[in-house]
């Protein structure tokens, strides 16, 4: 049995780096990150494969781009043939337990591959059957239901239909059950002599923005009252399809709502801290903090997490407090993806067997040239489902895929309908002004590389296996604003 540490990797879901305190955020949204970042080290350019949560996911448990690992918007599951963090660390002796709180990353998506023990933590007692929301109407509609409440366990399925339906979301978004979880595991079974990976995924700074006092008002405008904080406009594609006006006045409420979330989110963080410590797990755990991709809030007149590759989506909080590998209070600028964590905690383990080569590269080495590829094969949700859900919208300019290559200094999207784009992120890191015409020899540049890059990887990612949702995930997923 291979002896390294353990290892608690957490992603912060919808979590965009530029509203962390440690990355230099005018409020202070994050103080018990700040703390670990002090005692760890923080990448300040690190950037996602994608700007929405499966193939980002897909990215980080394989070290794979999007159109290598094969799991995207034109094909929702990650096929078994593809290996996995989980399954390198529990053939390297580990016990691998997941918590997630986020639909998309379930067995029904293939991420249960590796994983010991996966908990999919909107069920109160974990079964296979996912209850559905028939909707067949009439007596069709509860003959359909007491079918699925049958399969199985019938107890089981109430128990965890009545849950879902009532208790999941009530107070938040599931990290106080998560951490009360996590309190319990690293109390009892955790503290034996195999090493353990434990992979959590806390949902709260995902859409809808309503945390649990006294965060919800934490940061709201002086003049802002919560009643008005309660009444802002959070339906994204109302917004983005030009039904629902937003002014500055409602970003700024949005904002906060959304600053909300961070600092409970970081309250609990706090205490997963403080369970490693109290339990003596502390300096032989790799604690790792990032997130899937970021969130818009407005910007560029868009929210939520889809239709483009600018950096308030892509450009996500990397953290790693492990003193026997980096640096106590480090901060490194160099351009990194989060789909190197998997070669990093390969060359930490100091393991020779890889069964399958990765784009990712391992943080323990400085590429000073690195330029990273973010991908967004497919509008998510289609064309088709969205004007089905608002026939009135306009969303006929976010038809296309795009592309993006950046350096620390320049970024470029390639749009397919043409619209590309060209921005100085050392100087604009808003991305502002597109200087595709004034700069045609980096823009040719770096067309020149993503061309290269692209040509190596044609015809890889072969698509094989599908997804199978049952309705009532389909229902999970529309409630975050995934519709099909």
């Amino acid at each position: 049995m291979l002896k390294g540490p353990n290892i608690v990797f957490i992603v912060l879901d919808t979590a965009r780096a530029h509203n962390f305190s440690c990355y230099g955020y005018g409020k202070r949204t994050t103080p018990n990150i700040d703390r670990i970042a002090n005692e760890g080290i923080l990448f300040e350019n690190a950037i996602s494969s994608s700007p929405w949560t499966l193939p980002s996911h897909a990215s980080i448990f394989t070290g794979l781009c999007p159109s290598d690992h094969g799991c995207h918007e034109r094909h929702k599951f990650l096929d078994t043939g593809i290996y996995t963090l989980p399954q390198y660390l529990k053939e390297n002796g580990y016990k691998t337990i997941a918590i997630s709180n986020n639909s998309w990353i379930s067995k029904s998506f293939g991420f249960d591959k590796g994983f010991d023990e996966f908990i999919n933590l909107w069920q109160l007692v974990q079964c296979d059957t996912d209850l559905a929301a028939p909707s067949a109407k009439g007596a069709d509609k509860y003959m359909n239901a007491a079918k699925l409440f049958l399969r199985g366990d019938p107890i089981t399925n109430i128990i965890n239909g009545i849950y879902g339906k009532f208790f999941w979301r009530r107070y938040d978004y599931g990290a106080r059950r998560i951490n009360r979880l996590l309190k319990s595991y690293m109390g009892g079974g955790l503290k034996g002599s195999q090493p353990f990976f434990l992979f959590v995924n806390y949902l709260e700074s995902h859409l809808i923005y309503k945390a649990p006092e006294p965060y919800f008002g934490k940061f709201l405008p002086a003049d802002a009252s919560l009643q008005e904080a309660g009444t802002v406009n959070q339906d994204a594609w109302a917004y983005m399809g030009g039904l629902v006006p937003m002014g500055s006045r409602d970003r700024e409420v949005l904002t906060a709502l959304y600053d909300g979330e961070l600092a409970y989110l970081d309250h609990r963080i706090g205490e997963v801290y403080e369970f490693l410590k109290q339990n003596g797990l502390l300096d032989n755990t790799m604690l790792i903090l990032t997130s899937d991709h970021g969130e818009n809030l407005v910007e560029h007149n868009l929210m939520d997490h889809q239709y483009c590759l600018y950096d308030t989506l892509l450009k996500v909080p990397l953290i790693i407090r492990y003193p026997e590998a980096f640096e106590r209070a480090k901060r490194s600028d160099r351009i990194v993806q989060t789909l190197d964590l998997f070669p990093t905690i390969q060359e930490i383990l100091k393991t020779d067997e890889w069964k399958q080569e990765t784009q990712g590269v391992s943080l323990l080495h400085e590429e000073s040239d690195r330029f990273a590829v973010s991908e967004y094969l497919g509008p998510q949700p289609t064309m088709e489902a969205i004007f089905r859900r608002y026939p009135n919208g306009d969303f006929k300019k976010y038809d296309r895929s795009l592309f993006s290559i950046r350096t620390k200094d320049w970024k470029l999207i390639m749009a397919s309908d043409g619209r590309d784009e060209l921005y100085a992120v050392s100087q604009d890191p808003h991305e502002i002004h597109n200087l595709l015409e004034s700069e045609p020899d980096v823009y040719r540049e770096l067309k020149e590389k993503a061309r290269k890059w692209k040509e190596v990887r044609e015809g890889e990612g072969a698509l094989r296996e599908e997804a199978h949702m049952s309705d009532e995930i389909k229902k999970r997923l529309e409630s975050l604003g995934y519709f099909n």
